[in-house]
């Protein structure tokens, strides 16, 4: 609980960005006060999930750099970026050694991986 704390007070002291503000509308062709707002929400909503991922523990994950490769032909369960929404989420998924790309497994959609690991094991009830 005293984590959550932690987590609760850095997200409240967290700094009102008074320079820079509006940084990247231009650049992204954002002129829509409606899409100036969602981006500046989604800039806010990325930094409080990197507050809280700064308190996680790695639990195996191993950031993607390219080189770390899984096995050859497993699945691998992967944080993704979304192009969109900027919170990253969980997928399943494989890397392709051939096209050196990541794929999602379900409907062969390209993704942009942050890091991956192996599935953990399924649970299995203790036998009597």
């Amino acid at each position: 609980m005293k984590d959550l704390e932690k987590i609760l007070e850095e997200i409240e002291e967290m700094p009102y960005p008074t320079e820079g503000i509006g940084c990247g509308l231009e650049d992204a062709g954002i002129t829509d006060r409606y899409e100036a707002a969602a981006y500046g929400w989604n800039e806010a909503v990325e930094r409080i999930a990197e507050i809280i991922r700064s308190h996680m523990e790695d639990d195996g994950w191993i950031i993607w750099d390219g080189k770390n490769l899984p096995p050859e032909g497993e699945l691998a369960e992967v944080t993704i970026k979304p192009k969109i929404l900027k919170t990253p989420y969980r997928s399943i998924g494989y890397y392709d050694r051939d096209r050196e790309e990541w794929w999602k497994y379900d409907d062969d959609g390209i993704l942009d991986v942050i890091a991956w690991k192996m599935p953990s094991l399924p649970y299995r009830p203790k036998e009597e």
